[in-house]
């Protein structure tokens, strides 16, 4: 995914998903500010979920399963609270998930 994603600062919907893209994604995401939906399911995205995410705070769906992600989930992605839909399966995922979640 390239870092100019974040020149498209009125997109709303990001569908990235059955690509085989590879690489990590790009902290330029967090320039992302309208979008409600991020897709980048099913494609081979390495390395961790950039801590920028957080700030998506109008995102309603985020979904990343079937990657290779690895490390933690930043609290930042926690802290989304219009998600209704977060998909993390079949990634390399490792720490634990906060208490606070769902709260």
């Amino acid at each position: 995914i390239p870092s100019e994603v974040g020149e498209l600062p009125s997109l709303l919907h990001l569908d990235l998903s059955h690509n085989s893209l590879k690489g990590s994604i790009p902290s330029e995401v967090g320039k992302l500010t309208k979008v409600v939906m991020m897709q980048l399911s099913f494609n081979a995205l390495e390395g961790s979920i950039p801590s920028e995410v957080g700030q998506l705070t109008g995102m309603d769906d985020l979904y990343l399963d079937g990657n290779s992600l690895e490390g933690s989930i930043p609290s930042e992605a926690w802290e989304l609270t219009r998600l209704l839909g977060m998909l993390f399966h079949d990634n390399a995922f490792d720490g634990p998930i906060p208490s606070e979640v769902g709260k």
